[in-house]
């Protein structure tokens, strides 16, 4: 499904052949031999700006999930004081007695 919507937005139908990824490469290659490829990506680059479609803005966002014990080995307890401040106890479990 996605190949046939793939080539309908490139113009291809389906009596014509499809090239595969060796004729891309190849043509890839050719391009960056004759230093092209840069030329080509700028002016791609200067339509989809036209266009109003081309992202030059953004945040890097590193969303990996780093390594975390199965079980935490403690809990932080959050209290609000009277006078606005935040105080934070932490407790340790350890060999099912708890220490603060």
């Amino acid at each position: 499904m996605i190949v046939l919507l793939l080539a309908g937005f490139c113009g291809i139908s389906m009596d014509n052949s499809v090239p595969d990824h060796s004729v891309l490469s190849r043509f890839r290659t050719a391009l960056t031999e004759k230093k092209a490829l840069d030329r080509l990506l700028k002016i791609i680059n200067d339509q989809l700006s036209n266009h109003g479609v081309l992202v030059q803005h953004g945040a890097v966002i590193d969303a990996s999930i780093p390594p975390t014990p199965r079980r935490p080995k403690g809990k932080k307890s959050y209290d609000l004081r009277e006078d606005g401040t935040i105080s934070v106890s932490h407790s340790y479990t350890k060999r099912g007695r708890s220490r603060s």
